[in-house]
């Protein structure tokens, strides 16, 4: 989506607010970073987005589809503008539900789909030398005849309360 576009779509979610593009960097910014977070992403910020660096792209901020420009970045961006002024907090809070919303869907549909060249592979996880059947293997002799609670493993993960 050009960026003239998503200026004016946050600019009538501010109830018809006259923004600049580089008024709203900062907030559009924040969004980018928590819809990278919830991805484990790597998708430019807004303020990294100029002609200088993506000749190839610029002024069309289509790093992933329209319809989460439109219902996060958008959505998000003026949820932050809101926690910002002074008179916005009440506003704020009915911006952020939804936004909130739209990037749990937008994590829940597209976090598979999102791009190598933006995938965050260097983050997100604890890596190991430690194989962790290879181990479980050897100290039960490799029959699995023993629980980890009997071996004093504690469980990495629960399932309705129980670990498995």
């Amino acid at each position: 989506m050009n960026l003239t576009l998503i200026t004016d779509r946050v600019n009538k979610l501010l109830a018809g607010e006259i923004l600049q593009y580089d008024e709203l960097t900062l907030h559009l910014d924040s969004a980018i970073d928590d819809i990278n977070h919830a991805l484990n992403s790597l998708f430019p910020a807004f303020s990294e987005f100029t002609s200088a660096n993506f000749i190839d792209r610029y002024p069309d901020y289509n790093f992933f589809p329209e319809q989460y420009i439109r219902n996060v970045v958008c959505l998000g961006a003026a949820y932050y503008f809101y926690l910002t002024d002074e008179e916005g907090a009440k506003v704020a809070q009915k911006f952020e539900e939804k936004f909130r919303n739209n990037l749990f869907l937008m994590q829940r549909d597209y976090t598979n789909k999102v791009p190598v060249d933006y995938q965050a592979t260097e983050q997100g996880y604890v890596e190991s030398e430690l194989n962790y059947a290879e181990t479980l293997d050897s100290l039960t002799e490799g029959d699995g005849s023993k629980s980890m609670q009997e071996l004093g493993l504690q469980p990495a993960y629960y399932l309705n309360g129980d670990p498995f």
